[in-house]
């Protein structure tokens, strides 16, 4: 049976001008624990954002999934049973949110952090998502954890660390150390609720890093050191001050041997496409366990008897396919249980679709139109702040209430966060300047574009629509100066107009952060669900639907605002491109991590290259040599596919 062993000592650290106490940990592992090998082969097991999965199943839509803790516990087990094997496993954070998880809150362990014990998880690296719900949960889960949890630029006002900085694996032989970062930004993500960081700092991670790299080859004398970072690879762009891309710090301290990263969700380090960041070796296993990140570090022992790397390697081990472990299940069962009655409880009936069928494929309705879904979410915020504006994002592409019976699972793929809700007093200056910040979510409109687009570097939960005014977005105008033919009320919204606006918690911390409302937000709130007897917004939308729909909502959208300058009905090529995006000849770019969809807009100007009409002709499983005319426009090119297809 494996076993791990924790010994703590004190190491004196200076952090700026006033010297701190860190808490170093050294974990040692039987496995091969006081062998003195002349080679080592260490592997560094990883998973991040895992968001609340356990099962393999999503409770807001009720399906089966290829994710979760439970079949990454299976992986587990395989790895750590093969010969030898001197295994360390590392969460990196974003690990106590999301899936309903959120319903276990008051647990004396949180289901999240009793599962990563059953698996055997050595660390914990916080991630950003673990601070939603406050300083008492985060903290239960801390201390129910197995083992050190680390982050490095979290520091506490009165003086200390949030949480250890590092830890140190002795292991097979070799002396690991394993530095935590988290991204800096929590102050202006939980901004609207500054009791869920009350009493912290969150450093710059570029200095907080050169310090502790510093700390663990000069003072510790690790053999490899590892990075546990709860960024992405590159920036959140966010505040200029601070450095949160792991690609930027990789290639500015040297020393780290390798990154295990998350945040992005993005997925790096297959063992086909091996990544580095300078000489730092990089891997990132996506979200939601649908893979389990593997590292691989060989060491060898020099001449003057000191340990150094020979080889490293990544991989990405999918979940997909792989039985969900037992054990796991049986132990967390209660947790299943729980989140399938609560995601089945009936709570009203829907008479139609709230959003209809997307007029192009792969760009989502409600994100380029007025719906009923997103202004039924603007109507429970007005209900029950009563403000005059209220403003929300499409959470999920998928986001619809369909015609039939409603579930709280209904409600919670609408509504994906565990945000509260506020409202506050806003000019009418900076709600315009708020708005145009959200509409910078579409590319500007080329001459030639026939569809609209999305900007690949804004996430859709950043893009917010707006109920109780009237507006329209220009997007052949260039971002700050979209919004057009605002009024409230049927009169034009003046600078010195003052509003009611409804956000929830998450986006009331980012207007503050853009300057949009004051520092001290007490000074603006007029309304705040923390102080009444349903903080959360999933539960609000359940009991506007209950109490004040009786339990029947019908769609109806307010059609308050509407997107103009993408008028293309005169364009040659235009309809017959439509055609094709919608039989799946032409697919709509995506962003390069994935994340966002619909980047680029199709366009019936631009020249066909020889390579693109032979791309077109191959997706259209037709003969390229059936295309007439070299150079010509995409519009004609689609023109000649759409007639050869016969649509």
């Amino acid at each position: 049976m494996r076993k791990i062993t924790i010994k703590g000592r004190i190491l004196g650290v200076f952090l700026a001008a006033a010297a701190a106490l860190a808490t170093t940990f050294v974990v040692v592992s039987c496995a091969g624990m006081g062998r003195a090998s002349d080679e080592i082969t260490i592997t560094v097991l990883a998973t991040t954002d895992v968001h609340g999965k356990i099962f393999p199943w999503e409770y807001a839509t009720g399906s089966a999934q290829e994710w979760g803790l439970a079949k990454i516990a299976t992986l587990v087990e395989l790895e750590r049973g093969r010969r030898g094997a001197n295994v360390i496993l590392i969460d990196n954070g974003d690990t106590i949110e999301s899936n309903m998880v959120q319903i276990f809150n008051g647990d004396p362990v949180h289901p999240m952090i009793m599962a990563m014990n059953v698996i055997g998880y050595d660390l914990w690296n916080l991630g950003n998502h673990e601070f939603n719900f406050g300083l008492d949960v985060l903290g239960r889960a801390i201390a129910g954890f197995n083992g050190p949890v680390i982050s490095a630029n979290i520091v506490r006002d009165s003086g200390g660390y949030y949480t250890q900085p590092y830890a140190i694996v002795e292991i097979g032989g070799a002396r690991v150390g394993i530095l935590g970062i988290i991204a800096p930004h929590v102050p202006r993500w939980e901004a609207g609720t500054p009791e869920h960081f009350a009493g912290l700092s969150f450093l710059d991670p570029l200095e907080v890093t050169r310090r502790y790299v510093s700390v663990l080859r000069e003072t510790e004398n690790v053999d490899v050191l590892i990075g546990a970072f709860h960024i992405g690879a590159g920036s959140d762009n966010y505040d200029p001050a601070l450095v949160d891309s792991a690609r930027v710090i990789a290639e500015s301290v040297p020393g780290i041997d390798a990154m295990i990263l998350g945040h992005s969700h993005a997925t790096l380090g297959r063992a086909d496409g091996q990544v580095f960041f300078g000489d730092t070796i990089v891997l990132q296993p996506a979200y939601d366990g649908l893979f389990l990140g593997k590292l691989t570090i060989e060491l060898r022992r020099g001449a003057d008897g000191r340990l150094v790397i020979s080889d490293r390697a990544t991989d990405l081990i999918p979940a997909s396919g792989v039985a969900p472990s037992p054990r796991l299940l049986s132990q967390m069962q209660y947790v299943d249980d729980r989140s399938r009655a609560e995601a089945e409880k009936v709570v009203g009936r829907a008479t139609g679709d709230f959003v209809p069928r997307d007029s192009v494929a792969g760009i989502p309705e409600a994100q380029v139109r007025s719906t009923a879904l997103v202004d039924l979410i603007n109507r429970v915020q007005m209900h029950y702040t009563g403000a005059d504006v209220s403003a929300a994002a499409l959470f999920d592409n998928r986001s619809n209430l369909r015609e039939g019976e409603l579930r709280f699972m209904d409600v919670a793929l609408i509504y994906r966060y565990s945000n509260t809700l506020q409202a506050h007093r806003i000019s009418g200056e900076n709600l315009r300047k708020y708005m145009e910040w959200s509409a910078s979510f579409y590319n500007t409109q080329a001459e030639g574009d026939v569809t609209i687009s999305f900007n690949e570097n804004i996430r859709g939960y950043n893009y917010d629509m707006f109920l109780g005014v009237d507006y329209q977005i220009d997007i052949r105008r260039p971002a700050g100066s979209r919004i057009v033919n605002l009024t409230y009320k049927g009169a034009p919204v003046r600078d010195g107009d003052v509003f009611i606006l409804a956000v929830n918690n998450y986006r009331a911390g980012t207007l503050q952060s853009l300057g949009l409302l004051p520092a001290d937000l007490s000074e603006s709130m007029v309304f705040d669900s923390l102080a009444t007897a349903v903080p959360e917004m999933q539960r609000l939308i359940q009991q506007y639907l209950s109490q004040e729909l009786g339990g029947v909502a019908s769609p109806s959208a307010s059609n308050n605002w509407r997107i103009v300058g993408n008028d293309y009905s005169g364009l040659s090529g235009a309809r017959e491109a439509l055609a094709l995006v919608n039989s799946g000849v032409i697919d709509l770019p995506r962003s390069s991590d994935g994340r966002t969809a619909n980047v680029r807009s199709v366009n019936v100007l631009e020249s066909a290259s020889a390579e693109y009409i032979a791309e077109l002709a191959a997706a259209a499983k037709i003969d390229p040599g059936l295309i007439s005319g070299a150079g010509i426009t995409r519009g004609e090119l689609y023109r000649q596919v759409h007639a050869l297809l016969g649509l």
